[in-house]
C-alpha cells in the first residue's frame, strides 16, 4: 500500500513543485502521510498482537519454532510504520528533485552496524536482527523526514496523523487479543480453531478500529 501511494503521489507532487506551488505540495504530503498512517499503524498493532497465530496459520504447526517465529514477527511490528513512512518519503524526495538523498540516508542508517553491535555486545542473539531492522527503518524515516522538511518547508502534524490512529489501534489491539485468546482458551482448539479465531478477531478488530477512529475524529 505504501509503495502504491508513493507511486501515485510522485507525479502530482512533482507537478506542484515545478510550478512553485509550495502550499499545494505541503497539503498533498500531509494527506498522503495521514492516509498511510491510518492503515500502517493498526497493521503494526494487529501483527504484533496476533504474531504467533499468524505464523501458526501459515505453517500449520504449533511447535517451539512457531512460537519463536511469532516473537520475531512481533518484534518487527513497529517497522511496518517506519518502512511505510520511509517508502512514502523516498517518493516525495524524488518528486522534489532530491532523488539521491534516500540513498545517502540509507548508508547512514545502515542496519548491519547495529546488528553487529547487538550480536557482539549483548545476549540478544537472533533478536538482534529484528531490532536492527526496526532501528534502520526508524532512522530512514527520521532522516528522510528532515530532508523533506528542508526541501518543502513541510511541518509534520502529530495528533491526527499519529496519536489518534495509535489510540484507535490500541483499543483495537485489546479487543483483538480478548477475542482471539478468549476463543482459543475456551471453545476453539487446534489448527482449525486458531484459523477461525484469527479470522474472527481480525474482522471484529477492523470494525473496532474504524469505529474508534470515527469516534475520536
Amino acid at each position: 500500500i505504501a509503495s502504491a501511494m508513493a507511486s501515485a503521489i510522485l507525479p502530482s507532487i512533482a507537478g506542484s513543485f515545478e510550478t512553485k506551488k509550495k502550499k499545494d505540495v505541503r497539503h498533498k504530503i500531509s494527506v498522503a502521510i495521514k492516509t498511510i498512517m491510518f492503515i500502517a499503524i493498526p497493521s503494526a498493532v494487529g501483527m504484533t498482537v496476533l504474531s504467533r497465530p499468524i505464523v501458526w496459520l501459515l505453517y500449520n504447526t504449533n511447535t517451539d519454532s512457531i512460537r519463536l517465529g511469532g516473537r520475531l514477527l512481533a518484534a518487527l511490528g513497529a517497522s511496518i510504520v517506519f518502512y511505510s513512512l520511509s517508502t512514502l518519503s523516498n517518493s516525495i524526495l524524488q518528486a522534489v528533485g532530491k532523488a539521491s538523498k534516500p540513498v545517502t540516508n540509507a548508508v547512514i542508517a545502515l542496519q548491519t552496524v547495529v546488528a553487529a553491535a547487538l550480536l557482539i555486545f549483548t545476549d540478544l542473539g537472533i533478536y538482534s536482527l529484528p531490532i536492527a531492522v526496526t532501528v534502520y527503518s526508524f532512522m530512514m524515516c527520521l532522516l528522510n523526514g528532515i530532508a523533506v522538511k528542508k526541501a518543502t518547508g513541510y511541518h509534520q502534524e502529530i495528533e491526527k496523523t499519529f496519536v489518534l490512529p495509535l489510540v484507535s489501534s490500541a483499543i483495537m489491539g485489546l479487543v483483538v487479543a480478548g477475542i482471539y485468546y478468549g476463543l482459543t482458551l475456551t471453545v476453539l482448539k487446534g489448527y482449525l480453531g486458531n484459523a477461525v479465531a484469527l479470522l474472527l478477531s481480525v474482522a471484529i478488530g477492523g470494525l473496532t478500529y474504524f469505529a474508534a477512529a470515527l469516534k475520536l475524529g
